[in-house]
């Protein structure tokens, strides 16, 4: 066995390097055989090497992975649709162009989504949406069709629905996907 401070040839079994003093671990390895040396890295390095590593593989997952239906044209399209399902003016009003709204306008469709709501009492305006199909207009990469089917509640005091299908135009503007209301 060789002395790990001085290499100094050392007897299995002496404790002590004869040559330098130091303290020797007794010998794990097979004769004619080296021990590898002992390992001069921090003993946090590991798990913080770890942790970026994994923190990169989850950033990268997120980047590349698939865009689900709470983006894009049909992301726009749910996101509206959902505050018409709650009567909520201001939803519908934050995922739709409305250019041609002036406040008063805006004022009053959020009354009449208020008044609805009531006459409505705990029903949904709508359910049972799906997105039907999503055609994006090969001309003009900003804007989209995308066909919608749901079950619309057409008497309040029934409590009935009726199945449509609409198709709506939706547009990339300031930054983000919105429904085209009012055409």
């Amino acid at each position: 066995m060789l002395c790990d401070k001085c290499g100094a040839s050392i007897a299995d079994g002496v404790a002590v390097c004869p040559e330098c003093g130091e303290s020797v671990a007794p010998a794990t390895t097979l004769p004619g055989t080296f021990a590898a040396p002992a390992s001069k890295r921090p003993a946090w390095l590991v798990p913080v090497i770890a942790a970026v590593v994994l923190v990169a593989i989850a950033a990268g997952a997120y980047l590349l992975w698939p865009k689900s239906a709470t983006s894009g044209p049909e992301g726009a399209v749910t996101r509206m649709m959902q505050a018409f399902a709650a009567y909520d003016a201001q939803g519908i009003l934050d995922n739709a162009t409305h250019a041609s709204m002036s406040t008063t306008d805006v004022a009053a469709f959020a009354k009449q989504a208020t008044e609805a709501k009531k006459l409505a009492g705990d029903k949904p305006g709508l359910k049972d949406l799906k997105i039907v199909k999503t055609t994006p207009d090969a001309k003009d990469k900003n804007t989209a069709v995308v066909q919608v089917s749901a079950q619309w509640l057409t008497d309040q005091a029934k409590g009935t629905y009726t199945q449509r299908t609409e198709t709506l135009t939706v547009v990339f503007q300031d930054g983000k996907w919105q429904v085209r209301l009012f055409q």
